[in-house]
């Protein structure tokens, strides 16, 4: 290998080292400040793919439709004797589980009688909860909004229907236990986890984030008039299945909770009964719809360990950085191009596959585009470098534009040869070896120094290029490896200039 090959070498391996730090302290720092990185990492491989629930969850919605319908007051809480049919429907269809996420704190003792009646007769109705948070100068204190007692004393029990909510607004995680001033409360999923499958409470390690299915809509659903009118083919659609109950399309049922949330897929269309279409965020009864068939299935998304996600930043950055600095400009920019979309996409894959989350978006769209730029600067920056050491040379054998044209690759440099005119000054000192016979070194030095100035100084002020020095002489040539008119005239005019400098000295 070349001395300059292998100084080429070292400043790519050093440039490759400097690059892959620059990366990993940009992913280090995003790791720790930039959520909205981390949160693309979870949420974009949702756009990608949807999945069919499992189909043990059915809803039945409360929308404007069966507000009409029922003639039940848009504003007002429903009739609970209503809700009563229903559950008596549903009893008589063989639900499973009978799952309210509408609030009843308000008490109607008539009302509640003949719910109560109903709920107790099923055996397996939870109602939802409603965890209350006060701020105030000093502390925080929290309050439960829960169902009449009349309605507690008949269900199967509560949980409380709040979901964690991300700071953009987007519910991304789950926690199946919450801490109230009364001692830690399940959540309505988890209560309903326990009278599905007959188990008994189960504890988690933080805020498992939430392993969708699908956007809104996904679970299959029924309009809350439709059930008790039997306008749709409802034989067997709710037997030994888990039913929830609550509002969609935010109708302006005071005791429907009116909860809407944003989840990582976008507002997508919902076609209602008459075929209008209309975007909307996901109902609060599919978010518990999705998290309870999740705790069933165990179906959640595993998140990577803070070291492991560190230790894989700092290996993306180096390896991008080796391939888009050690690899040729073009081929390395493009191999680590490459490499990000291919960070990006095992990121999709292990989370759509494998339930399996890492923040690989730093990388793929933070990383990737910082190594390439700073390598393809660092490649510019080497071949700068080395042109211009060359140019510097070739300013010794010819003038500084025939050495601007050969950098600028105006010349063919291939091996080979071909014919040309051209023009040929040969030049030595008249007298030389006597000359040298009779001066010390020192002085002979100095006369052939001012000679070779000289000589170089006429031949490349008139474009000609200097092949070598020989001894006293000089053999210079016109015409190769650059065009140039003129040739002959330009060689007697050096050599004019040459004679007169050597008079003149």
């Amino acid at each position: 290998m070349s001395k300059t090959r292998w100084t080429k070498r070292r400043k790519r391996l050093a440039a490759a080292l400097f690059i892959g730090l620059a990366g990993m302290l940009l992913g280090g720092l995003l790791l720790q400040s930039a959520q909205g990185l981390r949160r693309a990492s979870y949420d974009l491989p949702f756009r990608f793919g949807e999945q069919t629930p499992p189909g043990d969850v059915v809803l039945v919605y409360l929308d404007e439709a069966s507000h009409q319908d029922l003639d039940q007051p848009l504003s007002q809480p429903w009739d609970r004797r209503i809700h009563a049919q229903l559950v008596e429907k549903l009893t008589r269809e063989g639900a499973r589980v009978i799952v309210f996420d509408i609030l009843f704190h308000d008490e109607n003792p008539e009302q509640d009688e003949a719910f109560a009646a109903a709920i107790q007769k099923h055996g397996n109705v939870v109602l939802a909860g409603e965890l209350v948070r006060t701020e105030s100068e000093v502390d925080e204190r929290t309050s439960l909004l829960l169902a009449t007692p009349a309605l507690r004393r008949a269900a199967a029990g509560w949980g409380l229907a709040e979901v964690p909510i991300d700071p953009d607004g987007v519910v991304r995680r789950s926690s199946h236990w919450i801490p109230t001033d009364f001692g830690d409360k399940p959540s309505l999923s988890e209560f309903v986890r326990q009278r599905a499958a007959g188990d008994g409470p189960r504890n988690y390690d933080g805020e498992p984030w939430i392993n969708y299915y699908g956007p809104a809509g996904s679970f299959p659903g029924y309009s809350y008039a439709s059930v008790l009118q039997e306008r749709q083919g409802l034989d067997g659609v709710f037997r030994d299945k888990i039913v929830i109950v609550g509002a969609r399309l935010n109708a302006g049922l005071s005791d429907a909770g009116k909860d809407v949330f944003a989840t990582p897929y976008l507002p997508v269309p919902i076609k209602d009964e008459d075929g209008n279409q209309s975007r909307q965020l996901t109902p609060g009864m599919e978010i518990q719809a999705t998290l309870i068939s999740g705790l069933l299935e165990n179906r959640r998304i595993v998140r990577a360990g803070h070291g492991t996600e560190l230790a894989g930043i700092v290996l993306a950055a180096f390896i991008l950085a080796c391939a888009a600095s050690l690899l040729p400009p073009l081929r390395g920019i493009l191999v680590c191009v490459v490499l990000g979309g291919g960070i990006a996409l095992a990121g999709i894959l292990a989370q759509l596959g494998g339930g399996f989350s890492f923040p690989w978006t730093i990388p793929a769209f933070a990383q990737t585009p910082l190594i390439a730029m700073l390598a393809l600067g660092a490649h510019y920056r080497i071949e700068y470098s080395a042109r211009w050491k060359l140019r510097r040379a070739f300013k010794s054998y010819m003038s500084d534009e025939q050495a601007r044209q050969i950098d600028e690759d105006d010349v063919s440099l291939e091996p080979g040869g071909k014919e040309i005119e051209v023009t040929v000054l040969f030049s030595d000192l008249a007298g030389f070896t006597s000359m040298s016979e009779g001066l010390p070194p020192q002085a002979l030095a100095k006369a052939l120094i001012a000679y070779f100035e000289s000589a170089t100084e006429g031949i490349l002020d008139n474009n000609g290029t200097i092949i070598k020095y020989i001894g006293d002489a000089v053999l210079a040539t016109w015409g190769a490896p650059l065009k140039t008119d003129r040739k002959a005239g330009r060689a007697i005019d050096a050599a004019i200039q040459m004679q007169v400098a050597a008079v003149a000295r």
